[in-house]
């Protein structure tokens, strides 16, 4: 039995000493770095592309860009109202120039060349000029029933009623041709806008020019 158990021993210990001893540490290559930024890029590259998205839909969808973005429409639309016709502007030009004494001269000066007489702040003419004539004023209704000289009438608005043997020139806003009213020698008008109750024109209608014609 002594003999088993020592004879036991040497045995253990030569399998102890077959144990193979720890391997050692194994240095694992790095991570390729290439991979994390360029996932780390994807990444901020979706998540930049979606905040701006978002910041467009909310900027077009936030109730105060909203009420902006309406209220500079409506602003436009009031502007764009406030306008008025062309005929309303160009006769508030007209009327401006009027005022403007420069602007008289130059518009008078064609006529007081040709020896035209002036008739300052007229307002309703009954009778005819025996002279070619300018009337100068804010409304001028011309009544007289024949005229034979040649008429100048420079007004913000003015009605002419009667048969004009010479030539008749308007500058100004508004022109109001009576029923009746005869221009055989021809009517030569630069205003915003002409009225025609049923006057007698050369060729059917003057000359010069006007934005707008009823």
């Amino acid at each position: 039995m002594s003999e088993d158990q020592s004879g036991s021993t040497p045995e253990k210990t030569e399998e102890s000493s077959t144990v193979p001893p720890v391997p050692p540490p194994v240095n694992l290559p790095k991570p390729d770095g290439l991979n994390v930024p360029k996932l780390h890029v994807e990444g901020d590259s979706e998540g930049k592309g979606k905040p701006k998205q978002g910041r467009r839909e909310e900027e077009a969808t936030h109730p105060s860009e909203m009420f902006n973005r309406s209220k500079v429409r409506e602003e436009k639309e009031a502007r764009k109202g406030g306008c008025g016709c062309l005929s309303t502007f160009f006769m508030g030009l007209v009327l401006l120039g009027i005022a403007v004494g420069g602007t008289v001269y130059w518009t008078l000066r064609p006529f007081e060349d040709r020896g035209f007489a002036r008739v300052n702040q007229a307002s309703v003419v009954t009778e005819a000029p025996t002279e070619n004539t300018i009337y100068l004023g804010w409304a001028v209704n011309y009544e007289a029933p024949a005229t034979a000289t040649e008429l100048c009438i420079v007004a913000g608005k003015a009605e002419l009623g009667g048969e004009f043997s010479g030539k008749v020139y308007f500058r100004g806003g508004v022109l109001l041709l009576k029923k009746g009213a005869k221009f055989p020698a021809g009517l030569d008008v630069q205003a915003g806008q002409l009225l025609d109750e049923g006057a007698e024109l050369e060729e059917g209608q003057p000359s010069g020019t006007v934005l707008s014609r009823e």
